[in-house]
């Protein structure tokens, strides 16, 4: 349901900003501010079930925002999104001012956590998986909170990418079998 909101928001907003079927002119010369503009007025007024810009919609485009950042947990941190909390009911006021604080804010603190994950999952290949240890992964990522700290944040990659290799491996395996049938 919430990527099936999203995605319709970004057809109408293509919709809005190829067919240029609105008079209301947008003043202000700043790209991600006429963003902001453009989508306050589709929500207000083009979307066919106007929005309302309050703090449940705050809420909603929080959580769809994050999630959709890092929607497999291996990024942030608890403590980010607690930083990022105080935003939670803001956006609404933000996006009414043109204002990108909050999405600058996630947006920047993802570009570090990428870097750091980069350092993360070399150290984690640089040694090889043991395989004959009996763990377990959690795939459900909704079902996931965000790591505590930056070694349950290695501990999370290390998991995952021996569960990709074990993947891939078992995938070879079915296709030289399906190959000899």
């Amino acid at each position: 349901m919430k990527k099936n909101f999203i995605l319709a928001l970004l057809v109408i907003l293509v919709a809005v900003a190829s067919c240029s079927f609105t008079n209301k002119s947008f003043e202000n010369d700043d790209k991600d501010k006429l963003l902001l503009e453009l989508i306050t007025y589709v929500l207000e007024r083009g979307h066919y079930e106007p929005k309302d810009l309050n703090d449940s919609f705050s809420s909603n485009v929080f959580d769809d925002f994050i999630d959709i950042m890092d929607p497999t947990k291996r990024y942030f941190l608890e403590s980010d999104v607690k930083e990022f909390e105080k935003y939670r009911f803001m956006i609404d006021d933000e996006i009414k001012n043109t204002d990108i604080t909050f999405f600058n804010v996630v947006y920047q603190r993802l570009m570090v956590r990428m870097e750091e994950a980069k350092v993360i999952y070399k150290e984690v290949l640089s040694e090889p998986f043991d395989y004959t240890a009996n763990e377990t992964i959690n795939i459900d990522y909704a079902d996931q909170e965000f790591a505590s700290n930056k070694k349950e944040l290695k501990e999370r990659w290390r998991k995952q990418l021996k569960y990709n290799t074990l993947t891939v491996f078992q995938d070879k395996i079915e296709n030289r079998i399906s190959d000899a049938a």
